[in-house]
């Protein structure tokens, strides 16, 4: 085994050549913390721009459904119309639909009530 004498010479070499290789380090690991900044704020930008078209896409679509849609009440409404006998008919209130409903449940917890039976007319003997 050599023995390598400290020298405050050999020291000071020694830190040096440390203080060189701790600096490119540093350098490098920098440069690659920019890269990756670089490469993140391309994705995000990519997603937001995606997320964008997709949207825009989204919402030209459901208008034309919307629209589409609207077109074909219309025409339905007017099919309709044409085919019920003179003025409009009546339309009905949610108060006239909703208080049947109400009825209903409550007579369906009674037993249904029995019809009054008639006799027929006795039958004439002839003489």
């Amino acid at each position: 085994m050599s023995t390598t004498k400290l020298t405050p010479d050999l020291i000071e070499k020694t830190a040096e050549r440390l203080s060189k290789a701790s600096e490119r380090f540093v350098k490098d690991i920098e440069k690659q913390i920019h890269q990756i900044d670089k490469r993140i704020k391309a994705f995000v930008d990519q997603g937001e721009s995606a997320t964008t078209k997709l949207v825009e896409t989204l919402d030209r679509e459901l208008r034309s459904q919307i629209t589409a849609l609207r077109k074909e009440v219309e025409h339905l409404s007017k099919q309709i119309s044409s085919m019920l006998p003179g003025p409009a008919a009546p339309k009905t209130t949610p108060k006239a639909t909703a208080r049947p409903a109400a009825k209903r449940t409550a007579k369906s917890t009674r037993p249904p009530a029995k019809a009054a039976v008639r006799k027929a007319p006795a039958k004439r003997v002839a003489a």
